[in-house]
């Protein structure tokens, strides 16, 4: 009789044991997963924020371009205004 008592109370106990074992897989599954999406979009904002990082200096390249130099506004005029000075003639292309 004690045979059968615990053979009963070990498949008891991996009955628990399995079934402890499913609810931490079902608990832990969408936790990993919010974890990996939140990896994904760390990762997204550190390569935007790379990206504004290099917009920034270049700009401020610019900046510096323009307040130190005369030519860089002039060229700017040019270019983007489509300025020029007196007596000249602008002429545009379309391919």
């Amino acid at each position: 009789m004690s045979g059968k008592i615990q053979a009963m109370i070990s498949g008891l106990l991996y009955g628990i044991l399995i079934i402890i074992l499913a609810a931490a897989v079902i608990l832990i599954v969408p936790v990993y997963r919010k974890a990996r999406n939140k990896e994904a979009e760390v990762a997204r904002l550190e390569e935007e924020r790379r990206e504004l990082d290099r917009q920034y200096k270049k700009m401020l390249a610019e900046v510096h371009e323009l307040e130190h130099r005369a030519f860089a506004v002039e060229k700017i005029a040019r270019e983007k205004y489509r300025l020029c000075r007196e007596n000249e003639q602008i002429l545009t292309y379309e391919e």
